[in-house]
């Protein structure tokens, strides 16, 4: 998993990789940060989301996604 300064560099880099993409003229990048996961009780095997997890990302995911291609 990655912590603080590791995940900051990484959501850096991401966000320079879809800069870099709308730059070349390719405006269909995004980024998407899920929340993390809140507590022990959504964890499954090795750590892995837990089927509440999974419903509480796709919840997330479903909305960014509505709101990205204006499906109401």
């Amino acid at each position: 998993m990655l912590y603080n300064k590791e995940l900051r560099e990484v959501k850096q880099l991401l966000d320079e990789v879809t800069a870099e993409a709308h730059k070349a003229g390719d405006k269909e990048v995004y980024r998407f940060d899920m929340a993390p996961i809140s507590g022990e009780e959504f964890y499954g095997n090795d750590y892995h989301p837990n089927i509440y997890q999974d419903e509480k990302m796709a919840g997330e995911l479903t909305a960014y996604l509505r709101g990205l291609m204006n499906w109401f």
